[in-house]
C-alpha cells in the first residue's frame, strides 16, 4: 500500500497567531510558578495550553493512501 505524507501549508498570519499565543501561554505559565503565592493549577494549565497550540502549529499533516485521507492536527486525528 503506497502512502504519501504532506505537511500543511500554514499562512504567515496563522503562524504569527499560533506561535505568539503559544509563547504567551508558555511564558505566563512559567511566571505563575514565580509569583509570591504560586498558582500551580494555573501555571500547569497555561503550559499545557501552550504545548497544545505549539503541537497544532508544528504537526498538521495529511496522509493519503489508496482509499483514505487522514488528517492529523497536533494530537487530534
Amino acid at each position: 500500500m503506497n502512502r504519501s505524507y504532506f505537511p500543511a501549508k500554514i499562512d504567515w498570519g496563522i503562524t504569527l497567531l499560533l506561535a505568539g499565543l503559544a509563547m504567551v501561554c508558555l511564558g505566563l505559565g512559567v511566571v505563575c510558578f514565580w509569583l509570591p503565592q504560586p498558582t500551580y493549577i494555573g501555571g500547569i494549565s497555561l503550559l499545557l495550553t501552550g504545548a497544545l497550540l505549539q503541537s497544532i502549529w508544528m504537526r498538521t499533516v495529511y496522509q493519503i493512501d489508496a482509499r483514505h485521507i487522514r488528517i492529523q492536527c497536533g494530537p487530534i486525528w
